[in-house]
Formats: structure tokens, C-alpha cells, sequence
């Protein structure tokens, strides 16, 4: 299956949120991938890679089904700054601070 393609991409990239050595950064079912990553900054890296997936594979994310959820001990800090852009067209604002 070619989405193990892009599980391998977006770990060789080693961004994203480990529990020691053992990658946690992307989870993926039939129906989705989720991200989880510590920054928004790592988020962009592996949204980037997403991208570049869907380029070469000729696949669609879709962008109304994606969310983005911060959570953070002080989330008035992420309420207006974080941004992130699944694709060139659709920007992800936070949709819960947690």
C-alpha cells in the first residue's frame, strides 16, 4: 500500500513527537493520517511532506476534513498565531485550544 510510503517519509524526517525512541509522530487507518507533533514549526515540516506525497502519488487530502488542535498550558499564546497550510489553498487555523 502506498500510504506506508509516506508513514516511512514522514518518519525518516525525525520531526514529530517520539515517547523515548519509539516514534509517535504520525498515526494513520483507512480512512486518515494524524499528525502530532510538539511545534507548529515541526507540523509545517511534515505538512510539507504530506504535500510532496500528494504530488507524486497524485493524491487529494482532504482539506475540509482537516483540523488542527493545540494544546498548551497557556493556549491564549496560540489563539491567533498558529497557522499551518495543508495545501496551497487551505490554511488551518486552531479549531480547539486545549
Amino acid at each position: 500500500m502506498y500510504l506506508d510510503s509516506l508513514l516511512l517519509a514522514l518518519r525518516r524526517t525525525r520531526v514529530g513527537c517520539f515517547i523515548g525512541d519509539i516514534y509517535v509522530g504520525t498515526l494513520a487507518d483507512a480512512d486518515g493520517v494524524t499528525l502530532i507533533d510538539p511545534t507548529a514549526r515541526a507540523m509545517r515540516c511534515m505538512l510539507h511532506v504530506c504535500e510532496e506525497f500528494s504530488r507524486e502519488f497524485c493524491v487529494t487530502f482532504n482539506a475540509a476534513k482537516s483540523v488542527c488542535v493545540v494544546v498548551s498550558t497557556k493556549p491564549e499564546r496560540y489563539s491567533e498565531t498558529v497557522t499551518v497550510t495543508v495545501t496551497e489553498e487551505f490554511v488551518v487555523r486552531p479549531l480547539q485550544l486545549v
